[in-house]
């Protein structure tokens, strides 16, 4: 008996049934449909109680280094976990990050990316590495692979999606990459068990794995139909961020990046963008931008008084802030906030636009 990949009551079946060996033991189609958890289809895969395919997947695993991670292992990534339809195996090569501790940004895009597209993405990529996110790839050709390729330039390990077998490489151009991210630390991972083929409508089902696992998905020059818009919309639903870099406008090929603007996404044009969104969970994930970090360091503030030094070291900590979240931030303990802005900025300590405050950083 496998679980098909994609099976969307898997928490269902968990909530009702303990282990998978209780499914496994039903003896009848009928005590299977008395349930309401399974379909037709789904009762016919597990009726068949041979368990020679699922011994032979595990013996290619053991042999050929490739690891098999359940939702009852305590590694199972925490955020992948509270989608409606989490995978029920996840196989894979490489180091797994510890998933409390790291903060994950999927890159997904267009597969026909023009040499624009893929220079954002590379640069989205390293900047995130740079900051400890680690980006999550779906592996393909495009925006998909600069985001990867940018995030091998960081110190931070990146994360691939596949939407095939563990052992099958797609696309082929990919070989390289599939190496660079294992052989810096990363990890490759997929729900389809070895020598799976990369159907297309594997495809669609993974986004959601990339969405899953990610704090927010980061959005370059998707087609008005695509994947990516898949990914963005399952990330929305899930509660999740979603960054989109817009697109040019008289280029129709990408309407799907400003439509998704206009639906649910957030304007991103720097890494600025996703750290201030973040803040809250990079905070609670002990990751912070290194740039922020130094500033931090370097700025010891010491010659200012209170209230400059207070309002100072939280725009540093955030990246950038309105004045009413500064205030927010500070509470009753800045007398004038009004003024502390002025002093600072007279100073040269701040930078302003508009009613956005951040730190010169040319100090």
């Amino acid at each position: 008996m496998i679980m098909k990949p994609g099976y969307g009551d898997i928490k269902k079946v968990f909530e009702v049934f303990s282990t998978p060996e209780e499914v496994y033991k039903i003896d009848s189609r009928e005590k299977y449909r008395e349930t309401g958890l399974f379909k037709t289809a789904d009762i016919e895969l597990l009726m068949n109680k041979d368990l020679k395919p699922a011994e032979a997947i595990l013996l290619y695993c053991e042999e050929k280094g490739v690891s098999v991670l359940t939702m009852d292992d305590e590694n199972y990534p925490k955020y992948l976990l509270e989608i409606y339809n989490p995978p029920a195996v996840l196989y894979y090569k490489g180091t797994l990050p510890d998933f409390s501790k790291t903060a994950l940004v999927g890159v997904v895009g267009t597969r026909r990316s023009t040499e624009y597209g893929e220079k954002v993405a590379k640069y989205f990529g390293r900047e995130m590495s740079k900051i400890g996110i680690s980006v999550v790839s779906g592996v393909a050709e495009g925006i998909d692979r600069a985001g990867m390729v940018g995030g091998l330039k960081g110190p931070t390990p990146v994360i691939g999606v596949l939407g095939c077998g563990i052992n099958v490489t797609y696309p082929k151009m990919n070989a390289d990459l599939y190496q660079e991210v294992l052989d810096r630390g990363g990890v490759l991972m997929t729900e389809y068990p070895p020598n799976t083929p990369p159907y297309g409508y594997n495809f669609p089902i993974r986004n959601r794995i990339i969405a899953g696992l990610s704090l927010g998905v980061l959005v370059v020059q998707a087609p008005k139909k695509s994947g990516a818009l898949i990914t963005a919309k399952i990330a929305n639903d899930e509660g999740r961020s979603v960054f989109v870099v817009p697109a040019n406008i008289d280029l129709p090929e990408w309407s799907g990046s400003n439509a998704l603007l206009k639906a649910m996404g957030i304007l991103t044009t720097s890494i600025e963008d996703i750290c201030f969104e973040l803040s809250p969970q990079l905070q609670v994930e002990n990751v912070k931008s290194s740039r922020l970090q130094e500033k931090e360091i370097k700025l010891k503030f010491d010659d200012l008084p209170p209230d400059e030094q207070l309002v100072a070291s939280t725009i540093a900590h955030y990246g950038k802030l309105e004045s009413e979240q500064i205030m927010q931030y500070c509470g009753a303990q800045v007398m004038n906030l009004s003024s502390a802005l002025v002093m600072l900025e007279v100073k040269g300590i701040i930078k302003s636009k508009g009613n956005l405050y951040k730190i010169n950083r040319d100090l």
